[in-house]
């Protein structure tokens, strides 16, 4: 299966490196539960790709972009999904509820709070 994903992703001229980082996105990283898919590649980075070895800064950088970034859109996941149990919510009013997001301009709607 593996091999004809990658020769698939070959015939729309990706590298072998970037078919393999696609493949283990969506294959792997999108399966696994949110709040831990983000530890776990925290984890990779710092230990498995050597991260810890860029020092204070580097461990900084892995733990804010490797962490607690894809910890927030994992939880924004969970906001929106929540507000999709409520009767009568479809994705878009979702989003456009809970994240302020109208999905057919792609532009952030202003709310009081933000004045």
């Amino acid at each position: 299966m593996l091999q004809f994903i990658l020769e698939r992703a070959s015939s729309i001229g990706l590298s072998r490196q970037a078919r393999l980082k696609r493949w283990l996105k969506t294959r792997l990283y999108a399966r696994l539960p949110l709040g831990v898919r983000p530890f776990l590649f925290w984890i990779y980075r710092v230990i498995f790709q050597l991260g810890f070895l860029d020092g204070l800064r580097g461990l900084m950088f892995h733990t804010l972009q490797g962490l607690w970034y894809r910890l927030l859109v994992d939880a924004k996941v969970m906001e929106v999904e929540h507000a999709m149990r409520q009767p009568g919510v479809d994705l878009a009013t979702a989003i456009r509820l809970r994240l302020g997001i109208e999905l057919s301009t792609g532009r952030r709607q202003e709310t009081r709070e933000e004045h």
